[in-house]
């Protein structure tokens, strides 16, 4: 009789009923984005993701490169993964990133590798 009594408030105590709960999400619009490339040796192939998609790529002629594309921009930034296919006995070799944001402003960030390279930058 005991347990009948105190069964269905003890399972109410720890059987609790989810609520789901969502926040409010800003919607971020796509927007263009600059890089330049300058590179110390050449590349035979340079690429772009973003959220793990190709946004860009490229097989400069030249120790420089120009990349335009369009994503979404939050406030808090992005991560590009940046990939530079240099040959497995290549000296060390450099690469310079100048990014323009949406917005117009210009950061800049190296990437310093011997062969090829696949790093994930961020900018805000």
């Amino acid at each position: 009789m005991g347990i009948a009594l105190f069964g269905v408030p003890l399972w109410n105590l720890t059987h609790r009923a989810s609520v789901a709960v969502t926040a409010p999400v800003a919607e971020v619009k796509v927007k263009p984005v600059r890089i330049e490339f300058t590179l110390t040796q050449p590349a035979s192939r340079l690429s772009v993701r973003h959220l793990g998609k190709v946004v860009w790529t490229g097989e400069p002629t030249s120790n420089e490169a120009d990349a335009e594309f369009s994503i979404p921009w939050p406030a808090e930034g992005v991560d590009l993964r940046i990939q530079v296919d240099w040959p497995d006995d290549a000296p060390l070799a450099a690469a310079r990133l100048k990014v323009t944001d949406p917005e117009g402003g210009e950061q800049e960030r190296s990437i310093w590798s011997k062969g090829p390279s696949d790093e994930v930058l961020t900018f805000r």
